[in-house]
């Protein structure tokens, strides 16, 4: 039986942890559904660090942090809102460089008000999810804190920002809205209230919101970003954005006509830069390692890393004298659980169809023609080239260079996401699409 509050780990959760979470191992447990007893793990503590972490250099990503605490600086010099939105697939390194934009304002001696909000996958039944984080934050609110506590520390922080009773009683009304504990404003009053309480907050010392995954985010919070980015007058409020491509899929007309926006695309890591990072991280990692995983991780560095992750906890890589050192067998590298979930998670975003379509073209391998996916999918060729091209947009597929000696086809951009797409079809399925397959070439 578990004790009360206590946060209990599977064996895949400890390894995708990497020592950023402290365990202890507590025996085994009878789980619903397993035949066998599983070793279970308690969390002792955050940031646990240890035998299992690794520390991950930043590399070449120095210009695109220059540019974001440039925009920064701009915005307090200038007292104007700024929206900045960094774009790139899931592992190229956005949340990494919004960590190290924090660093940076850390280490500055200016009072700075730092709020930061997920939007979760599920984002469509939770709207608003991201802000409603960045507002306990401020409030000193956890989302487990009762009505009660709720309601005093919203009251607390309205009565420390506005002196005006009736501003005082808008504002508030309008935070527990936000919180799900009222009703009766319409969309234009929460947005305008919810805009009144970060700017002034902004008049005190300047602003940060980061927003993570904003791909997730409702219309709703989309919506509320524009009209922050649009209303905000005279104040130094930075809404800093991190999505994937997705997001343009979503709303194609972000950041659109704004004049204080600039967008920062995230480009897959040269191999140079990757090779650099994995020696800074194990420098005795054979070559041939090396290579391999570079390939595999084709620019991506926390595919990288969670690779590294996956030798340490199986046991094939070990710190001596603090530095991480082959031990064991290196020639067989799977593919890490955290990289398949992230994979996974991404492609079940996806619409059922484009679902089905790309596991339909990983049955024919990392490149394939259009003509061999219609045969396997069934998919008229008019249609499925407005597929592809969506594909491509969203930075699933690549179409070959008319140079290339493979123009006219297309590529998974990572051997990885091929990988996880085809490990979704059933063992059948990919019998018969693979005859299907071999019947057409």
């Amino acid at each position: 039986r578990s004790e009360p509050g206590a946060v209990f780990a599977g064996e895949a959760t400890v390894r995708s942890a990497g020592g950023a979470i402290e365990f202890e191992a507590v025996g085994t447990q009878q789980m619903k559904g397993k035949a066998a007893p599983v070793p279970v793990w308690r969390v002792v503590r955050i940031g646990g660090g240890g035998a299992g972490s690794v520390n991950v250099p930043f590399v070449g990503r120095d210009a695109e942090l220059r540019m974001v605490v440039d925009l920064w600086d701009a915005t307090c010099r200038e007292e104007r809102v700024r929206l900045v939105s960094v774009i790139g697939p899931g592992g190229i390194g956005k949340s990494r460089l919004s960590w190290e934009f924090l660093r940076h304002i850390d280490r500055q001696d200016d009072f700075v008000l730092w709020h930061t909000g997920r939007c979760p996958s599920y984002g469509d039944a939770v709207s608003f999810r991201a802000l409603a984080e960045m507002v306990r934050q401020r409030c000193f609110l956890l989302e487990e804190d009762d009505e009660a506590t709720t309601r005093e520390r919203i009251a607390a922080k309205a009565a420390e920002l506005f002196p005006d009773a009736d501003e005082r009683a808008w504002i508030e009304q309008a935070l527990l809205v936000l919180l799900g504990l009222g009703t009766g404003m319409g969309a234009d009053q929460l947005f305008a209230a919810w805009r009144t309480f970060f700017e002034r907050m902004a008049a005190i010392a300047p602003v940060v919101l980061v927003f993570e995954d904003l791909h997730f985010a409702d219309p709703g919070l989309l919506d509320f970003v524009d009209h922050l980015t649009d209303h905000a007058r005279g104040v130094p409020i930075y809404v800093l954005t991190m999505a994937r491509t997705d997001l343009l899929e979503k709303r194609p007309t972000w950041g659109a006509g704004k004049r204080h926006f600039s967008s920062i695309f995230l480009e897959p890591l040269p191999a140079a830069e990757m090779r650099e990072m994995l020696a800074q991280v194990v420098p005795g990692l054979p070559d041939p390692v090396t290579d391999r995983i570079v390939e595999r991780s084709a620019g991506m560095p926390l595919y990288a890393v969670e690779t590294i992750r996956k030798l340490v906890a199986d046991g094939r890589l070990a710190q001596v004298d603090d530095v991480w050192t082959p031990v064991g067998d290196l020639e067989k590298l799977s593919i890490p659980e955290s990289i398949q979930a992230l994979i996974a998670s991404r492609l079940d975003s996806f619409e059922p169809e484009d679902r089905a379509l790309v596991a339909d073209a990983s049955v024919l391998g990392q490149s394939f023609a259009p003509a061999a996916l219609a045969a396997v999918s069934g998919i008229p060729a008019a249609v499925l080239s407005l597929r592809l091209t969506s594909l491509v947009r969203r930075e699933i597929l690549v179409e070959e260079d008319p140079q290339s000696p493979l123009r006219g086809q297309y590529s998974f951009v990572q051997a990885l996401i091929r990988e996880v797409a085809y490990n979704t079809l059933a063992r059948r399925d990919r019998r018969s699409e693979e005859h299907t397959s071999e019947l057409q070439s």
